[in-house]
């Protein structure tokens, strides 16, 4: 790649920087640098037509590190947002591609999920909890360990849904299936779990025979569009983390879904991540991280949430409390660096370290959020009407 390439490219970004390019000549772009960029080696040459992309790509392939605290990358990346984003190019392959991708496939779901969660339950042990929750926790007290947060998260969670004995739950997106487990041990209720997630499957499965729990859990490999109105009818619904898997294009076809399977005035608890504007694509992420996934924002919720006669009971941001946990997770990553380099590579440590170090960061940082929507399908009166419960032990 030539210099002068880079250069242009740089002097376009507001913020400081410090780059030391490849044969060692330094050069300072604005005032006061936080960061700075030191390349190993030439990188070659590379589009900039989608520069968050092309530069993610550099830097985990090791043409060049980043020196600086990850907050202050976060914030330079935030501030020159605009600059960062694809070059959109109003081309007819474009369009077509865009409609093409509007609608996704159980098929193309499938591979989306199983790239990124069926990287091996031995590689996410590593750095979650023993739970194996892969979700926001939640940290009732300064000391509180990784472990005690995620048993408070699904206690939280649960609370929410006010479930009574012999209630059927469903939960979309069940994860490794911990939720599944303490609804039916503790709230004596029949619980079924969906997943498109291999790995989850099979280990919900063994879990189901040890913990015996085969009378009152099930566990289905199949998408929430399989659910089907006539055989499945749901007290409760839960929801955590998978809700970014959806798209776009297909919130209305999920609340749809949803609505049709959970009983007149069920809850639905529905916590996912959320972002500040509309439409808001990470390529990189999206390439290597979350394929297919989006990150809606409040705004694009709440404003369907009338179409399909969902009515919010209750709202809550656990942002700081996701910072706290991509930053236990991101230690525990450390911890094993050696390990994980062995088996999957440099080029993907160096991926998932700086995914999460920078979902902490911008967390932290507010540039994300995440919430919990407590909605009924219709009118309920018969929910608490004040939240001390919530907090009650």
């Amino acid at each position: 790649m030539k210099k002068e390439l880079l250069d242009v490219f740089l002097k376009k970004l507001q913020g400081g920087i410090r780059v030391v390019y490849w044969d060692n000549e330094e050069r300072i772009y604005n005032n006061n640098p936080k960061i700075t960029i030191r390349f190993l080696k030439e990188p070659p040459l590379v589009s900039l037509d989608d520069p968050l992309l092309a530069l993610g790509d550099l830097y985990i392939e090791e043409y060049f590190d980043i020196e600086g605290t990850i907050e202050d990358l976060m914030e330079l990346m935030e501030t020159n947002k605009n600059i960062l984003r694809p070059q959109k190019k109003n081309t007819f392959m474009t369009t077509l591609g865009a409609t093409l991708g509007m609608g996704k496939s159980k098929e193309r779901d499938m591979k989306n999920i199983q790239s990124h969660y069926d990287l091996g339950n031995d590689f996410f042990s590593l750095w979650l909890d023993p739970s194996m929750c892969y979700s926001c926790a939640y940290f009732k007290t300064p000391t509180d360990s990784l472990e005690q947060a995620q048993r408070n998260k699904i206690s939280h969670s649960l609370k929410k849904l006010n479930l009574q004995k012999g209630e059927k739950l469903l939960d979309i997106g069940c994860g490794w299936g911990e939720l599944l487990f303490e609804a039916a041990t503790k709230y004596n209720v029949y619980a079924t779990g969906i997943t498109l997630s291999q790995e989850q499957f099979y280990h919900i499965k063994e879990q189901i025979k040890l913990r015996d729990l085969s009378e009152n859990v099930e566990v289905r490999l199949e998408s929430y569009e399989e659910l089907n109105p006539r055989k499945d009818s749901f007290d409760k619904i839960v929801s955590i983390g998978m809700f970014e898997h959806v798209g776009q294009k297909r919130i209305p076809e999920f609340m749809k879904k949803t609505s049709s399977v959970l009983k007149r005035s069920g809850i639905f608890m529905l916590h996912t991540i959320t972002g500040l504007e509309e439409g808001g694509q990470h390529s990189w992420m999206n390439k290597h991280i979350f394929p297919g996934g989006y990150i809606p924002t409040v705004r694009e919720i709440v404003n369907i949430l009338p179409d399909y006669d969902f009515r919010i009971l209750h709202v809550e941001s656990l942002r700081r409390h996701y910072a706290r946990t991509l930053e236990y997770w991101s230690k525990n990553y450390d911890a094993h660096k050696d390990e994980i380099e062995k088996k999957f590579g440099r080029t993907f440590l160096r991926m998932w370290d700086i995914y999460l170090k920078g979902c902490a960061a911008s967390f932290k940082l507010g540039f994300i959020d995440i919430h919990q929507f407590t909605l009924s399908l219709g009118i309920n009166n018969e929910y608490p009407e004040t939240f001390e419960f919530l907090y009650k032990d």
